[in-house]
């Protein structure tokens, strides 16, 4: 959750500081689908080997769903969370339509009522929003929206008010936790996945607002970019680091978090840095 809010933030800076110009629609959807499929193409064999190893499965249709970006109709058992590539498609989409329709111009209070709103849909109508799938893209879709438009405003706010955004956060956390400790995922599955989307955008603003984060924010920079590989390659090292550790007759699973650490940051380095290059050499061949 915190990453879908960590692209919206970076979009929304972007979108202000580029005097709120409407997205040239082809050219956006290209660089974004270099920018997502290239790191998640060089993941997927990470993945695949992960995935045989742990649970003794190679699956193509789900390797050629996933090679397309969508993770969210086959996802892999070790890495499941590749099914937001499919969502990020769609958001980019979204924003495309609303940097032309100006939403900015919408004040705070009307974002807050609509997320009173929306909170009252999903309590009121759980039997219409009882999956997953029915419910997360439509609460990604205001929360990223809200911070592509208001992204400034919202950061404004927070420094004002840090010990309420640090207050509110702490609630949000709890209150999700004990939500998931009651097994609402399962009974009340839309309210809980509220409740999680909710307390990683609130986390995210108070992360955004405790470091004290402008765009020139080196700390922000460096997350920033390499944020989207660690998202990739930290759910399948995790079984793999398990993996691992079992091999040689070790269950600590307060040992396995420094390795995990270790192989999370040298992966997504690597992705990204190949990345880079890859992106370079297709620049340079035009």
């Amino acid at each position: 959750m915190v990453f879908f809010a960590l692209s919206s933030y970076l979009f929304g800076m972007k979108w202000v500081n580029g005097g709120y110009e409407g997205f040239k629609v082809m050219s956006f959807l290209k660089k974004r689908c270099l920018r997502i499929y290239i790191p998640l193409w060089l993941t997927l064999p990470m993945v695949v080997v992960v995935e045989y190893l742990v649970l003794h499965l190679v699956d193509l249709k789900t390797l050629l769903f996933n090679i397309v970006g969508l993770g969210w109709v086959k996802p892999f058992g070790v890495a499941g969370h590749l099914w937001y590539i499919t969502l990020m498609m769609f958001l980019y989409l979204v924003f495309v339509v609303f940097s032309r329709l100006r939403l900015d111009k919408y004040r705070l209070t009307y974002w807050l009522v609509g997320y009173v709103a929306l909170l009252a849909v999903y309590v009121l109508g759980e039997s219409h929003f009882a999956t997953f799938s029915s419910v997360a893209p439509v609460i990604t879709v205001f929360l990223a929206s809200l911070l592509f438009f208001k992204s400034g405003e919202l950061m404004e706010y927070c420094r004002r008010w840090a010990k309420t955004v640090l207050f509110v956060t702490i609630f949000a956390l709890l209150l999700s936790w004990w939500m998931y400790a009651q097994g609402w995922h399962d009974t009340h599955k839309a309210i809980a996945t509220f409740s999680s989307f909710s307390a990683g955008f609130a986390l995210f603003m108070s992360l955004l607002t405790f470091i004290k984060a402008t765009k020139e924010n080196q700390i922000i920079k460096y997350f920033a970019n390499i944020s989207y590989e660690v998202y990739l390659v930290h759910l399948p090292l995790i079984p793999l680091t398990t993996y691992i550790f079992k091999q040689f007759g070790c269950d600590n699973r307060i040992l396995m978090i420094p390795l995990w650490l270790l192989l999370t940051r040298l992966l997504a380095l690597g992705v990204h840095k190949a990345t880079q290059r890859i992106t370079l050499l297709m620049n340079n061949t035009k």
